[in-house]
């Protein structure tokens, strides 16, 4: 009866262990698919195109503010910042994307930051 139950633990726990790892797998697999999903639609994103039609493309963004200084060079500065009027920023694992708009919601500039 002892050798019964412990086959049964055994049988219950590589199982159990099998789930695990297929779960983890489709996690990691479906992640994978939205970054590569949401990188493809940033890369198609281009100057000149709408606010809505980013907001279609991304999602809402995760954070919406004005427009920060630039480059630190001075002149630059003073012609971004008097183009540019709001950005939008997504954040995704160790990315940020930003999406810079002018009075009129119309792109003039994106970046991306990636951390190391």
């Amino acid at each position: 009866m002892n050798v019964k139950r412990g086959r049964l633990a055994i049988i219950i726990v590589l199982a159990l262990g099998i789930t695990a790892s297929l779960y983890f797998v489709f996690i990691v697999r479906s992640r994978q698919q939205r970054i590569e999903q949401f990188n493809h639609a940033y890369e198609a994103i281009r100057v000149g195109d709408s606010r809505e039609s980013v907001v279609a493309a991304l999602g809402q963004p995760h954070k919406i503010t004005n427009c920060p200084s630039y480059s630190g060079l001075p002149k630059m500065d003073a012609e971004f910042q008097s183009k540019c009027f709001q950005e939008f920023e997504y954040i995704s694992f160790m990315a940020r994307h930003t999406i810079y708009f002018d009075r009129n919601g119309v792109v003039i500039h994106k970046t991306i930051a990636v951390s190391p």
